[in-house]
């Protein structure tokens, strides 16, 4: 019926915003750390990106882009170590669910 779909989808929506509401928690079961990029090591330059992304059912990074203000240097590393991490799926009600803006930045030191 047109009622038991607009519920469904109701609670879908529901289980969205749920898990958006955990993701600030949400930490990677397996991360690698950027590398640093040539130029910016020999030009000196330092800095922080964040990247952020939404985590696919399957616990995969997907859609990662750039937020706020992040060196050029930094952007390409930064995106390409996001998608190597991997997530313990989140699950709500017994089921595997997207969760979407999922931060991570990136500090970018000289030691």
């Amino acid at each position: 019926s047109a009622e038991r779909a607009r519920q469904t989808q109701v609670q879908q929506q529901a289980q969205q915003q749920q898990a958006a509401a955990d993701s600030s928690q949400y930490q990677p079961l397996s991360k690698e750390a950027p590398d640093y990029p040539e130029r910016a090591l020999n030009k000196g330059i330092e800095g922080d990106c964040t990247v952020v992304y939404d985590v696919s059912p399957q616990g995969k990074v997907v859609n990662p882009q750039v937020q706020g203000s992040c060196h050029p240097l930094f952007m390409r590393p930064s995106l390409a170590a996001a998608e190597t991490f991997r997530y313990q799926p989140r699950i709500v009600e017994g089921r595997a669910v997207m969760v979407s803006g999922v931060k991570n930045t990136f500090h970018y030191r000289i030691k």
